[in-house]
């Protein structure tokens, strides 16, 4: 896997105001380029300008089309390889910036493994996900996918039908740069600022039965597709091939709606507890979770499942 090597500079994430190089990443930020900096929805203001309330616990996962889903039901394929490098991510970014009322996410990430970070992940909230409030959104962070389209549209601007699906019209990522996601995301749960388990929504319930623990609460941490949490999104946002690669990666499965999570967890931090600390057994595997695990059983950052 061979990620973009774009002209401009690239230092990286910004997590508390830190810009944080993640090895076999290429990553800019709006250091590099003043131009990738995230506006506020509704005032055109920089993005520093809405602070977090808290930190964030979980990773959402979006794709910029959100196909299928609505009125284009092509379905989703994973093509080979690393895509080609065509500035889509930029592009997207730059629609953000100049759109005052476009909800956006704090990564993005290309065809080609090019990511932007558009915010700091730590202090700032974007409003990438849905919900009766805020809460989702500050709890938080978003990373968006490149999507590409295959063959013609089969639904008009008012969304009739121009005719039926062929095999040419599909819904695309790459296979790395899903693999780049993940890695990415893997960078930023590790981080000492965030310390998040290493578990992700599944089975998806379908568009008629969002997860409403995640609309509105804050007890759990993981990682998230958009459309675990609204009705609002289809299947494509962002896709079976997303949380499968998730999977392959031994991310645990966990359904926050179940609460399986909390049963996962609640043996674990008694466990620790019987070796000689003292957590709160609550199933909610915070920093103070990650710091027994490393304690105990000296397993890197305190993640219960090693990754890279």
């Amino acid at each position: 896997m061979t990620p973009a090597t774009p002209p401009a500079p690239a230092t990286g994430l910004v997590i508390g105001g830190e810009r944080v190089l993640v090895p076999g990443l290429v990553i800019q930020n709006w250091f590099d380029d003043p131009t990738f900096r995230l506006r506020m929805p509704g005032t055109g203001k920089p993005a520093d300008a809405t602070p977090r309330r808290g930190k964030p616990r979980g990773i959402a996962m979006h794709s910029t089309h959100g196909t299928p889903g609505g009125h284009d039901q092509r379905p989703q394929r994973v093509r080979p390889g690393m895509g080609p490098a065509g500035g889509a991510a930029e592009a997207n970014v730059h629609y953000w910036y100049g759109a005052d009322g476009q909800a956006a996410t704090q990564l993005i990430v290309d065809f080609d493994g090019q990511v932007i970070c558009t915010a700091d992940l730590l202090l700032t909230c974007a409003f990438h996900i849905g919900g009766p409030n805020d809460t989702t959104n500050h709890h938080t962070i978003g990373i968006e996918l490149v999507q590409g389209l295959s063959g013609s549209p089969h639904v008009d601007e008012n969304g009739h039908s121009t005719g039926p699906m062929t095999e040419n019209d599909y819904a695309y990522f790459y296979a790395d740069q899903i693999k780049t996601a993940v890695r990415l995301v893997d960078a930023i749960r590790q981080h000492r600022e965030m310390l998040i388990q290493a578990m992700i929504q599944s089975p998806y319930h379908g568009n008629a039965h969002p997860v409403k623990r995640l609309q509105t609460e804050t007890d759990w941490s993981g990682v998230i597709l958009h459309r675990d949490q609204t009705s609002g999104r289809g299947p494509g946002d962002a896709g079976d091939c997303v949380l499968q690669a998730f999977l392959d990666a031994e991310y645990e499965p966990v359904d926050f709606a179940a609460r399986t999570d909390v049963a996962l967890w609640q043996p674990r931090q008694a466990a620790l507890n019987a070796l000689g600390e003292t957590l709160k057994v609550d199933g909610n595997p915070g920093p103070a979770t990650a710091a027994a695990i490393e304690k105990r059983h000296g397993k890197p950052h305190g993640m219960w499942v090693p990754r890279p």
